[in-house]
């Protein structure tokens, strides 16, 4: 079974290479007994639900941090001209909105590593599975790893 449907032509984020090095686990790895295999299959769901999870969070951080870049954008162009009190008034709505944009940035930083650190651990915990059953050299695997370095 596919662990996630993604496209590997750039193995840069850690999640794809995650996500890579299980389903050559999954490919090569014959589990036989079914407390295990049930095991794989829970944690593969857990794994996905986080993922979904982890990439909506950090989608949701990259606008904050483009909204936190327009507003110190445009917070230092209004502030700067005192032209009017419309522009003093923006100003002031800038920096409201740049302290919004920070604070939420730093929030979701803080999930975003939380998500990460949960797709880690259960990752770890379907390697350890698969190892456990590993009795052969698995050529696929060693390539993807000289190919890593």
């Amino acid at each position: 079974m596919k662990f996630l449907d993604l496209k590997y032509k750039a193995r840069i984020t850690p999640l794809t290479r995650l996500t890579k090095y299980i389903d050559i686990l999954d490919k090569n790895v014959a589990i036989d007994d079914k407390v295990d295999q049930h095991k794989i299959e829970f944690l593969m769901a857990e794994a996905k639900r986080a993922i979904i999870t982890l990439r909506v969070f950090s989608y949701v951080r990259l606008f904050f941090y483009i909204l936190l870049y327009a507003s110190i954008i445009s917070g230092f162009g209004q502030l700067l001209l005192f032209e009017e009190l419309t522009n003093q008034i923006l100003g002031v709505s800038a920096i409201i909105g740049t302290t919004f944009s920070a604070g939420m940035v730093l929030m979701l930083n803080a999930f975003v590593n939380m998500y990460f650190e949960h797709v880690r651990t259960i990752t770890s915990h379907m390697i350890a599975i698969y190892t456990k059953h590993d009795n052969n050299p698995l050529p696929a695997l060693e390539q993807y790893i000289k190919d890593l370095i």
